[in-house]
């Protein structure tokens, strides 16, 4: 009788689901205020977001609600992905005489997740650092010892930070490439 051998196969995530499945780990373990938050979907953020644009005061009347909910959920993504300064926004927006109704806008979804301790999927990243750098016993999170990138054309800040943080702690970072030439 022969033996037969096998590899275990290596999980493979997208980034995205990858950070988001350690976050949910970490509702288990830690007892940080933002354990009991909850992570809108992006129905549940375009909501809050046409709420908000519905209720304020200098939102133009013949506005197309879901179209901008999703544009200003658009921009907040890209605020948090790209590790956008808020200040800097906000003053580059009056050099321009603009009133960039936008910032308006944050503030009060700002103001609303607060309140009801939601958390959006762009502000994860962000947190996910903070929150292990808090942590006494990293090693009960089961992080891998590697993590190898694959498809990258660009990270966005935000991930290029997070997996600063992780080496900082001792994992290695590898990116592989795909030679299209030689398959």
């Amino acid at each position: 009788i022969q033996t037969a051998t096998a590899f275990k196969s290596l999980p493979c995530l997208a980034i995205q689901t990858w950070i988001h499945q350690i976050w949910s780990n970490l509702e288990f373990i830690d007892n940080h205020p933002l354990a009991t938050s909850t992570i809108l979907s992006n129905f549940q953020e375009n909501l809050l977001w046409e709420k908000i644009l519905t209720d304020h005061p200098e939102t133009p009347p013949l506005i197309n609600l879901r179209a901008t909910a999703t544009q200003a959920r658009d921009a907040w993504r890209l605020i948090h992905e790209w590790e956008l300064d808020r200040q800097e926004l906000t003053q580059a927006a009056k050099a321009i005489n603009d009133p960039f109704i936008f910032n308006a806008w944050r503030d009060e979804f700002e103001k609303n997740c607060k309140q009801s301790q939601y958390l959006t999927a762009a502000e994860i990243p962000g947190l996910l650092a903070q929150r292990i750098r808090l942590m006494t016993n990293v090693s009960i999170l089961n992080l891998p010892k590697n993590i190898y990138l694959y498809g990258f054309d660009e990270l966005t800040p935000a991930i290029k930070s997070l997996l600063k943080f992780f080496e900082l702690i001792g994992i290695q970072i590898s990116n592989l490439e795909f030679d299209v030439k030689s398959h």
